[in-house]
């Protein structure tokens, strides 16, 4: 939501006629398989105010938005273009690999591309959140096939651990430089699919995962992978230079954490879908038990250092 209670959304399209783009920053669909686009309407969803594409020739998503303190619309995701508009002078100006992430930043109204940068390697790189920091700089998370993220030197975790790992990378407001960047993931799948930033500065993440050895799971309020696919949360130093900590949240089957928030006392809340019949902490909660079926709802709060309670739901 906007300041004003307008109401924006993103994703993408394969429309060459979506409402509301004359006068958009990118009016016409670029081509290829999908355009990201971005749309502003007003807060009672009666007047679309204003669409724009944001797209090359050949794919693109996106996957997160967010607004700045001035009001101008950062979005996220991924592109295999190697024409995205306004990378000229972006922290990455061309794209790496088949896939790279990428962040864009539009005006308020939806006219003027302020700036866009690639965020990728070689490999397969993908965005999935974005957060903003107090001092406007842009952090973004998601999932990395690249052994050659940049930035990533310093970082909480230099390397890529196998396979597909989870990352982070802050870059600054005006997309113009890649602070830092740091992988997170164990020897198997690792997928980072929500983001949030503590009051301190501290960046929590949460996904799911197939490793074993997801670094910083030791004191954890779950410290070892239960089975299937966990859902995990990681706690990261604002500088992404320092895991302060990580936690597995997961039973026997598949669970995965898509979004996260954190309460004004610090807690963080987590919620998904699970397979897990024996998910931890449910007792006590407002559905203990398993609903049956494919899959159940689940919502979970955690303290630094303990589960408080996880509830299932179908």
């Amino acid at each position: 939501l906007a300041s004003n209670g307008d109401v924006l959304v993103a994703g993408s399209t394969d429309s060459s006629n979506l409402p509301g783009t004359t006068g958009g920053a990118q009016a016409a669909f670029a081509g290829g398989i999908y355009d990201g686009f971005v749309t502003r309407l007003t807060g009672n969803l009666q007047t679309l105010v204003r669409s724009s594409y944001l797209g090359g020739s050949s794919y693109e998503e996106i996957r997160a938005l967010a607004l700045a303190s001035n009001g101008d619309v950062l979005v996220a995701g991924v592109t295999d273009s190697t024409d995205l508009p306004g990378t000229t002078g972006g922290a990455q100006a061309a794209i790496a690999g088949n896939y790279d992430g990428f962040v864009a930043r539009l005006s308020d109204n939806l006219q003027t591309l302020v700036q866009s940068s690639y965020l990728g390697g070689g490999g397969h790189d993908d965005i999935r959140a974005l957060a903003l920091a107090s001092n406007g700089d842009v952090l973004v998370a998601g999932k990395i096939g690249s052994t050659d993220l940049p930035g990533t030197a310093g970082g909480a975790q230099a390397a890529n651990a196998g396979g597909y790992d989870g990352f982070v990378a802050r870059l600054s407001g005006n997309l113009q430089t890649l602070v830092q960047s740091s992988y997170l993931g164990g020897g198997a799948h690792d997928d980072i699919r929500a983001l949030a930033l503590a009051s301190n500065g501290e960046v929590l993440v949460a996904g799911h995962t197939t490793s074993t050895n997801l670094p910083g799971t030791a004191g954890g309020a779950q410290a070892a992978h239960a089975g299937g696919r966990d859902g995990f949360v990681t706690r990261l130093t604002g500088n992404l230079q320092t895991l302060v900590q990580s936690t597995y949240l997961g039973g026997g089957s598949n669970d995965y954490i898509s979004t996260l928030a954190l309460a004004s006392n610090g807690d963080v809340l987590v919620a998904g879908e699970t397979g897990s019949s024996n998910l931890p902490g449910t007792a006590g909660g407002a559905q203990a038990a398993y609903g049956g079926g494919f899959a159940d709802g689940f919502v979970t709060r955690l303290t630094v250092d303990e589960i408080i309670l996880a509830d299932g739901f179908e």
